[in-house]
């Protein structure tokens, strides 16, 4: 029989223990009764009359209360799993709870599994759930992100990580950690082909009007924004313009002029002939973070963990490396190396990685569009791509490809790798090891003026 367990007036009351009850039993009986007596009475209390500053001490309270109460539920559930106490019901832990407590079952799920990870690699963050010093979200946070490949190392941080809990929004915050862990892992626990398949949209049109769903993630997110925010502004000022002539005219809100600005450019999209067109020239900024500027608060954490720059947006998102290094080396982006102040404050710029218009024209000429076998995009809508990338990889005719979008995200997503011989000549490999030779356009691979190995 249970040490403590409610009746069905939803009241606690101590069960003896029998002959196996020892002094830890008795305590943990008598310390749930008496915080299930205050808890009770507490929330029936009519606190409405208290001051502002009186309530918020209690809300704040309460909330290190729940902080404790979710790390002691933590600790038990962990063990109840570890001694298979549920066996008898013929239910794994998390159905019990479930079943037990009225609960979802995704939720009885994650509970316990928290609990477990952080018992088996995390006991800093469960100790720092326990003082009450981090939420249970902050702790299912950590759990989401460790494994046995980053686990010893993400402990030693982990102290650094809470520490910051107390001084981040909780979204920005989760995202450190995640980045954190991911630079950890020795492997990596980006998954490019999963951020591809979160890309989607819905349509549901009904009388009178289209209901659009979606997410954007990677760089669909950042060119969707960029672009939509770009034509946004023009809408803005032309209605601004109207303005001063109609005064009685409006200027939309933002959301409306960002609806107004994705049928306009679905509408020009439509009457373009990209054979007869150049690409575009929206430009999306990135902020490229070398190496770790610890008294910059807007440098990411895990600068301190890689060797390998940190790209983030302006607003400090980050993007995946295999998004940034399609970036990086786009003909239709254009990145800014900037060199900071120890302040953070930029003082110079760059963009030596962009291949100047001479040496544009040249890789142009030599492939005449993109290299990837049977491709038919024209070079205007084809990004310049570094083979070794920069700026490991030098900016020059001997590093540099043409690939439309489509292939340039093959080569930085897709898992399809690429070499350039020095006749120009590209050999393709797809991720399962198919081996195909690119193509230049008007030329053909065994044409006689070429040497080297077919």
């Amino acid at each position: 029989m249970s040490v403590f367990e409610r009746d069905g007036k939803g009241q606690g009351r101590r069960q003896p223990g029998g002959s196996g009850a020892d002094q830890l039993s008795e305590l943990v009986g008598v310390l749930c009764e008496a915080a299930g007596e205050s808890l009770g009475a507490l929330a029936h209390l009519d606190v409405s009359r208290l001051h502002a500053d009186e309530l918020g001490s209690v809300v704040l309270a309460l909330e290190g209360m729940r902080r404790s109460l979710d790390a002691a539920v933590g600790h038990a559930l962990g063990a109840l799993h570890e001694v298979k106490g549920t066996r008898s019901s013929g239910l794994a832990t998390s159905k019990w709870l479930a079943r037990e407590a009225n609960l979802p079952q995704g939720v009885a799920r994650r509970r316990l599994a928290v609990a477990r990870t952080l018992e088996e690699h995390l006991r800093v963050v469960d100790d720092a759930l326990s003082d009450g010093v981090i939420g249970w979200e902050h702790a299912a946070v950590f759990a989401e992100v460790v494994n046995d490949r980053n686990a010893e190392a993400l402990a030693v941080v982990a102290p650094q990580l809470i520490d910051a809990a107390g001084r981040t929004a909780f979204a920005r915050w989760a995202e450190d950690v995640r980045a954190v862990a991911q630079v950890l892992d020795p492997d990596g626990t980006h998954d490019p082909a999963g951020d591809l398949a979160r890309n989607r949209l819905t349509l549901s049109p009904t009388d009178g009007f289209c209901l659009l769903r979606g997410e954007l993630v990677g760089e669909h997110a950042l060119f969707a924004r960029e672009v939509i925010d770009a034509k946004a502004d023009e809408l803005r000022l032309r209605y601004q313009r109207e303005q001063e002539r109609f005064p009685d005219q409006p200027v939309p809100p933002r959301a409306t002029l960002r609806a107004l600005a994705l049928v306009e450019l679905l509408r020009q999209a439509h009457g373009v002939d990209p054979d007869t067109s150049r690409g575009p020239r929206t430009e999306a900024m990135v902020v490229v973070h070398p190496d770790h500027a610890p008294d910059d608060p807007a440098t990411p954490p895990e600068t301190q963990f890689t060797d390998e720059a940190v790209v983030t947006t302006v607003d400090g998102r980050r993007l995946p490396d295999d998004a940034a290094g399609l970036w990086g080396c786009a003909s239709i982006w254009h990145t800014a190396a900037l060199a900071l102040s120890e302040h953070g404050v930029p003082i110079a710029s760059t963009d030596a990685y962009q291949p100047p218009r001479s040496l544009r024209a040249a890789v142009e000429r030599r492939d005449g569009g993109c290299t990837f076998p049977g491709c038919t995009a024209k070079v205007s809508w084809c990004d310049a791509h570094h083979v070794a990338p920069w700026p490991a990889g030098a900016t020059e005719l001997t590093n540099l490809v043409l690939l439309c979008r489509t292939h340039h995200r093959h080569v930085h997503t897709g898992g399809w790798r690429i070499t350039l011989d020095p006749d120009g000549w590209t050999t393709w490999t797809s991720p399962g090891g198919t081996t195909r030779t690119g193509q230049r356009h008007h030329r053909q691979r065994h044409h006689r003026q070429r040497a080297g190995p077919d």
